[in-house]
């Protein structure tokens, strides 16, 4: 009789470490590192954090801090990807821009957009200047000319309302 292992649903990568949703428990990954040797360390960390009561949240920012506040949060705290580092770069004041790379990567696909929306949740003084995104690429120029549309897209996905956001954002060339 073969046993069946309990799966591990609730670790991923997040912001380049190995991340467990339920507990908030990062592990720092070395890099570069081989293939095989990341699934080693998932297996491992999957083991260790198998049975993580779900008790971690998502933390959010004090929308009363003052705006570079706000985005040094964000720096430590928000979930980054490419895209949404290239928003930060463009949209920061110049004194922040020194602390990350220099990028013109648009979002490829709803949780890339995800990202650069949760951005702008965290720092929502920045959505006023997010039409100088528009200068960075054709593509940002037209997820910025369609920002309001994908962020209700992305908004019902995350109610748990399947939409066509995939199919809409491969139309702006995503």
């Amino acid at each position: 009789m073969k046993t069946q292992r309990k799966k591990t649903k609730h670790t991923t990568i997040r912001n380049g470490d190995l991340f467990c949703l339920n507990c908030g428990t990062s592990q720092k990954l070395p890099v570069p590192m081989s293939i095989p040797m990341l699934g080693v360390m998932a297996k491992q960390f999957n083991k260790e954090h198998k049975d993580c009561p779900p008790d971690w949240k998502q933390p959010e920012v004090d929308q009363s801090l003052p705006e570079i506040e706000k985005a040094k949060w964000w720096l430590l705290h928000g979930e980054h990807g490419t895209s949404s580092k290239c928003m930060f770069f463009w949209l920061c004041p110049d004194k922040l821009k020194r602390e990350l790379f220099y990028t013109k990567t648009h979002p490829g696909d709803p949780d890339d957009f995800r990202r650069c929306y949760m951005l702008i949740k965290t720092i929502p003084e920045w959505k006023e200047l997010l039409y100088q995104m528009k200068t960075v690429s054709p593509v940002w120029r037209k997820i910025i000319d369609n920002w309001d549309k994908l962020c209700g897209m992305l908004e019902e996905q995350m109610a748990g309302k399947k939409n066509e956001m995939w199919q809409e954002m491969e139309k702006l060339g995503c």
